[in-house]
């Protein structure tokens, strides 16, 4: 289902411990400061592809030489924006093992208006090489580069559409194992 087409009550942010999920990040990050308003609080959510190509050299582990085969499993970028009177925080998940990106982070800043970014990654070990070759395939249109952007954009569509939110906190149990992953 296309992100634009979910309702608001499907966007519901699961909290399960354990379930590679950045939706329990927003709550701990806002029970524990003063950074928004108890009222007027507005959030957003979206997400974006990030794949890169077959063939895309692959991080984790070091014995592993060689590109990508193929895809299991598309990689996203999911990202919940927040806003509050002067405020503004985004969250960005991402799944890497890695995503530091000082330019993602400036442009925020500077061209959105985005005072605070968390870039979180899953830190998955079947994904690709991200900070380690900023120049694959081409320097001048990396896959890295192309992936800020994404991040960008997306951040920037999800500032745009802002609906009004509650924040609300609970418990709950699951048994057995947490799950992290599918497992077929």
């Amino acid at each position: 289902m296309s992100n634009r087409n979910r309702t608001r009550t499907e966007w519901q942010l699961p909290v399960a411990i354990g379930s590679g999920r950045i939706a329990v990040l927003p709550a701990i990050l806002l029970s524990q400061t003063s950074l928004f308003a108890a009222e007027g609080l507005q959030v957003g959510v979206a997400r974006t592809d990030i794949t890169p190509p077959v063939g895309y050299l692959m991080g984790g582990y070091s014995a592993r030489k060689g590109g990508s085969q193929g895809i299991h499993d598309p990689l996203y970028a999911t990202t919940v924006v927040m806003k509050s009177g002067g405020e503004s925080l985004a969250l960005v998940s991402l799944d890497l093992r890695s995503f530091p990106s000082n330019r993602v982070l400036k442009t925020l800043r500077q061209d959105y208006g985005i005072a605070h970014t968390l870039l979180c990654s899953t830190h998955t070990h079947s994904g690709p090489l991200t900070w380690e070759d900023k120049t694959w395939p081409d320097p001048d249109h990396s896959w890295f580069q192309e992936t800020e952007q994404k991040v960008i954009a997306v951040v920037s569509e999800t500032a745009s559409s802002l609906f009004e939110a509650g924040i609300r906190s609970g418990q709950g149990r699951k048994p057995g194992p947490s799950e992290c992953r599918p497992f077929e």
